[in-house]
């Protein structure tokens, strides 16, 4: 998913837990992508019903070369817990997990809300020629 820029808190609602395929266990996992235009401090918060995991990925060495901007959290449910880093312009994944690949219901929900994915105001190129006009 996409968060969307914005100058105020991002909140996004999801559910995750546990699956089984072919006898084996697997967690829900959500990737949330942002896209920094500008050095910013990305901050994420988590607060869950279950046992979570959080943390802060650097993808612009692709998925090859994922890099933790800020390491795993673990969470207890319905305790937030806060991912937090100061990272350059560039793309970051925020990751939600189940801390456990077994015992919890694929049913079960968390909220994420994000700060630091600012806007920034779209610029115009012009001579400067056209600027000194502006001040005659």
């Amino acid at each position: 998913t996409d968060v969307p820029c914005s100058n105020t808190p991002v909140t996004l609602s999801g559910h995750y837990g546990n699956f089984v395929t072919g006898g084996v266990n697997y967690r829900d996992t959500d990737w949330y992508h942002i896209v920094a235009s500008q050095p910013t401090t990305l901050v994420a918060t988590l607060n869950g019903e279950l046992n979570g995991v959080l943390a802060i990925l650097d993808i612009s060495g692709g998925c090859a070369a994922l890099l933790e901007r800020a390491p795993m959290q673990p969470a207890a449910p319905c305790t937030p817990v806060v991912a937090s880093a100061a990272v350059p312009a560039g793309a970051y994944f925020v990751f939600v997990a189940p801390a456990d690949f077994v015992g919890s219901p694929g049913s079960a929900r968390y909220s994420l809300t994000v700060t630091g994915v600012s806007c920034t105001s779209a610029t115009k190129s012009t001579t400067w020629g056209s600027v000194k006009a502006l001040y005659r």
